[in-house]
């Protein structure tokens, strides 16, 4: 059986809002790369960053990254695969 979606807007809100669609439901992620050579150059920036916005973990992950290109060997991979 197929038909329209029935989840509308309450409230009087269907005269201007659209009723639920599958881009409710997507969780949309920004994935941001760097070169080796940007990292090295703006990691000072971005740690520090991170730092005054109490985002500790960012920081470290940061700092961790930089010391291992600096030592031009690849970071450990942790967590999932």
């Amino acid at each position: 059986m197929a038909g329209p979606n029935h989840v509308l807007p309450t409230d009087r809100r269907a005269r201007f809002a659209s009723p639920l669609g599958v881009e409710d439901f997507v969780k949309r992620q920004s994935v941001v790369e760097f070169s080796k050579e940007a990292l090295l150059k703006l990691g000072p920036v971005a740690e520090r960053m991170a730092e005054l916005e109490g985002l500790d973990g960012h920081a470290q992950a940061i700092r961790i990254r930089r010391e291992a290109l600096a030592k031009k060997k690849p970071p450990k991979k942790r967590g999932r695969k």
